[in-house]
């Protein structure tokens, strides 16, 4: 899994370069959001089966499809 880190050192390496202060300054920002990126993900996790059983009953609105159907999309 690529990080912020990995992703500003991987650039800059391959620039041949050592990172600037502009690429240190990206990652700051990017672990300055962490906290509401978990907050976000949290949110949508707690919710997944929920969304999941939205989208399939929109999916399927329209047709006669057995619960079993359904229940494969699901998964």
């Amino acid at each position: 899994m690529k990080s912020a880190v990995t992703t500003v050192v991987s650039a800059a390496d391959a620039a041949g370069r050592f990172p600037s202060m502009s690429d240190f300054e990206s990652v700051k920002g990017s672990f300055d959001r962490a906290k509401a990126r978990l907050e976000a993900a949290e949110k949508l996790a707690s919710c997944l089966d929920k969304f999941t059983n939205l989208a399939v009953d929109a999916v399927y609105q329209n047709g006669s499809y057995e619960q079993a159907n359904k229940d494969k999309c699901v998964r």
